[in-house]
């Protein structure tokens, strides 16, 4: 009997103005690197959290991301910190779509669990094997479990990396 290895190649396909398919962020545009920023008027939670573009020179959007029409979202990574937490404990991550137009339809979208070392302090890098989509007519919102009702104090660092596609 004769082993033959195979080899599988799988990529993402976006579909361009013209219906072309091509690579997932073959453009560069198209790759998206969001941060969380509290601070903002309107922002999720007691903290007014929002997500905020970064550019690849370094410097980033002084607004909340959104998604533009006719375009979608997708997330595919997720790395995040958590500090001074109660030590030797687990915290938890979630993030939300909430609709814009009407902040109660609010969707879990993704979870993560890290424990959290002696001092309280923990973090993780996740990546999705589908992720999740987030259309323009709704945000992005982090929480954690077992804290004040969409307070993230303690939570240090979200950067959400993925990429727009023309369809929705």
């Amino acid at each position: 009997m004769r082993i033959i290895p195979l080899l599988i190649s799988v990529s993402a396909l976006c579909l361009d103005a013209a219906g072309q398919a091509r690579p997932a962020g073959s453009n560069p545009q198209d790759i998206v690197l969001l941060e969380y920023t509290p601070g903002f008027k309107d922002g999720c939670g007691s903290n007014k959290m929002e997500f905020v573009r970064s550019w690849g020179d370094g410097s980033s959007e002084t607004s909340a991301f959104r998604v533009t029409e006719g375009a979608g979202l997708v997330i595919t990574d997720v790395d995040w910190r958590y500090v001074t937490g109660p030590p030797n404990q687990f915290a938890v991550l979630r993030l939300l779509v909430q609709n814009l137009g009407d902040p109660s339809k609010t969707r879990r979208t993704f979870e993560s669990a890290v424990r959290l070392d002696g001092y309280g302090n923990g973090g993780t890098s996740e990546h999705m094997t589908t992720g999740f989509v987030v259309r323009p007519e709704a945000r992005i919102c982090a929480e954690v479990p077992g804290e004040a009702q969409g307070s993230v104090v303690r939570l240090s660092r979200v950067l959400l990396r993925g990429y727009l596609t023309g369809g929705r």
